[in-house]
């Protein structure tokens, strides 16, 4: 079994989280935040900050969603309306 890296797992963690948009949506969220902020899918990871500023700038402030599971497993998503 390969273990990911840190990157990997974050990406991932983004992936999924855009999945519920649609594949085509989520490219184009992506090449709006690489051409406009000049932040790169790959540069995620390390810059955080970076990326929830772009979204917030493209998508508005209601536009930042955390998923997070509880100790039972269940996935809920909290929104960030700041």
């Amino acid at each position: 079994m390969v273990q990911q890296s840190f990157e990997d797992k974050i990406l991932g963690c983004v992936d999924r989280g855009m999945a519920s948009l649609g594949e085509s949506a989520t490219k184009a969220i992506l090449w709006h935040i690489e051409h406009n902020s000049r932040l790169k899918r790959k540069e995620i990871p390390t810059k955080p900050k970076e990326f929830i500023e772009a979204l917030k700038e493209m998508l508005g402030p209601g536009g930042v969603c955390s998923r997070k599971t509880d100790r039972e497993g269940s996935a809920f998503s909290i929104w960030n309306f700041k």
